[in-house]
């Protein structure tokens, strides 16, 4: 999926909208979809490795 084709993201557990970041430190990557989960993200749910 193209950058421009994504209009929100939002959060599977609760159906929240979490911000697409609009940081000038994301620049180098203009292709790529960043979300700005603050300045202290917690995430819902904990990280599942893929290795096990």
């Amino acid at each position: 999926m193209r950058k421009e084709q994504i209009d929100s993201i939002r959060y599977l557990a609760s159906g929240a909208e979490v911000p697409i970041s609009t940081s000038w430190t994301h620049s180098d990557y203009p292709d790529i979809v960043f979300a700005d989960l603050g300045a202290d993200p917690v995430l819902p749910d904990p990280v599942t490795p893929c290795w096990r």
